[in-house]
Formats: C-alpha cells, structure tokens, sequence
C-alpha cells in the first residue's frame, strides 16, 4: 500500500520489487514517479482483501519468493480478522528467514484505544497481533512504540535467508 510515500525510493534495489495495492490506480500513484523502463520491470498485483476471511486472497503471488515485506500504515485502517488473514497468508509467501515489518495501530495503549475508539483507525491490540503471530510461527525481532500510538513490528520467518539470485534477467 505504497500510495505516494517516498519509501520506494529507497526500495529501487530490490530485485524484483513487487508493488501491491487494493486499486490499479494506487498502484499507479507509487510507480508513476519513475521511468517507463523501471516501471516495466517492477511486479504490479491487485489484490482483493475484501473477501471471506477463509479465502485465500494472494493467490496471484508466488509462494516462498519474498524476502522482505513491508506495509505502511495499512494495517492501522483494517480490522484485526483481516490483519490475521494476512499473517497466514504472508508466511506462505516468504522465505525462511525472511522479514515482515509493518505498522499497525496498537490498541493496548491509550493514544491507539483513543484513535479507535474516535473511528480514525481499526482496533488492533499489540498483544493480539503478537499472539496470531506466534501462532502462525513468526517470531518477533522488533516491537517498537512510537509516541502517537502507531507502532512497528518486524517479525521474522524462522531459517536461514538464502538466495541464488543476482537480479533480474534483463535480455
């Protein structure tokens, strides 16, 4: 859920890099910003998240192909069943020993129950996203709170991160 933050600028050296997005037109306000030929070798997947819950809902996306996953403020604005759908659904995407960091809003403290309880965001409790997490067999190497009530998780896939992979075939 990239939309016009400049964090995929510093993204441009993975390769591949898979953009992803509920809307074409999403997708097209991150990657508009470089050059038709980055733009032909960047992954571009719509995906639907609105779906029952025992879908799986990434099926386009290959299985066991990433590395690092990030979601930026995404998961702040989808409630907590679908944040667990997700977290079973990004495993099976991932390398052992691969990473999932995102943003959430951590309802357990008074600014994420406030921002909640207001209607700003969805309410989704750090120690319930901890526990699905765990359950789904992630391990966590990062918690960290930020002073608004947003926070980061970095959770790892438990292995050893391998790839025989220099980049992409170009010719």
């Amino acid at each position: 859920h990239p939309g016009l933050e400049d964090f995929i600028q510093n993204m441009v050296g993975f390769d591949p890099l898979y953009v992803v997005d509920r809307r074409p037109e999403l997708i097209q306000a991150a990657v508009s910003q470089f050059s038709d030929l980055y733009q032909n070798r960047l992954r571009q997947y719509v995906i639907n998240d609105h779906v029952d819950l025992n879908t799986e809902f990434m099926t386009r996306l290959p299985d066991g192909q990433f590395a690092l996953i990030f979601a930026y403020n995404y998961f702040n604005f989808v409630p907590m069943q679908v944040i667990c759908c997700y977290l079973r659904e990004l495993w099976k995407k991932m390398r052992d020993g691969g990473g999932l960091i995102f943003t959430y809003n951590d309802s357990d403290r008074e600014e994420g129950a406030g921002a909640a309880e207001s209607g700003f965001m969805c309410y989704t409790p750090a120690s319930r996203i901890k526990d699905e997490a765990g359950a789904v067999g992630f391990e966590i190497s990062l918690d960290e709170r930020c002073a608004n009530g947003n926070s980061w998780l970095e959770l790892r896939k438990p292995g050893r991160l391998r790839t025989a992979r220099g980049s992409q075939v170009v010719a």
